[in-house]
């Protein structure tokens, strides 16, 4: 009966759903990692690496079954024009790579030169509607404002990264 049903053709691979939970799972390592240097506190009063925590092992979980299904899908023949990562998963992984070098250019660079850059990129991922001299102008503008009203208003202390250290 099951195999009666026709197949859906935007339904993720296996191979999209593997690379998919390894993400997911490099993700929750991560945040679990960083989050055990805050320190976990105890049961009735959780310190500020708790609730990262929390969140990494549930991404983990997803991650397991995001491999579990892939375990469990039927393989299936990719017509020969179809691309090997559908556009919208390129979009998310392009994203997930932006986010890691911004996390990685706040330590280096500081804090207004790689909000600038990662948000640049954000818009070229996601094909915001400006040149790129448009698309740089906006970047720019958000990061001082937003940089701005939090240091100005909640006296906000954003890392001068490496390079602030060398200045």
């Amino acid at each position: 009966m099951l195999s009666d049903l026709p197949e859906d053709a935007s339904a993720p691979s296996r191979t999209t759903l593997l690379v998919l939970g390894a993400v997911v799972i490099g993700v929750a390592v991560a945040v679990l990692v960083t989050a055990r240097g805050y320190g976990w506190g105890e049961l009735q009063r959780p310190g500020p690496g708790a609730f990262p925590s929390l969140i990494a092992v549930g991404l983990g979980i997803m991650g397991l079954l995001l491999f579990a299904q892939a375990a469990l899908e039927k393989p299936r023949r990719r017509e020969a024009n179809a691309p090997l990562v559908a556009p919208g998963i390129r979009r998310v992984l392009a994203m997930g790579a932006v986010l890691t070098a911004y996390v990685i250019g706040l330590y280096v660079i500081g804090f207004t030169i790689s909000s600038v850059l990662a948000t640049l990129a954000m818009t070229h991922v996601l094909e915001a509607k400006l040149k790129w001299l448009g698309r740089f102008i906006y970047s720019a503008a958000l990061v001082l404002i937003v940089e701005f009203v939090m240091t100005a208003l909640f006296s906000v202390r954003f890392p001068g990264g490496l390079l602030g250290m060398l200045l």
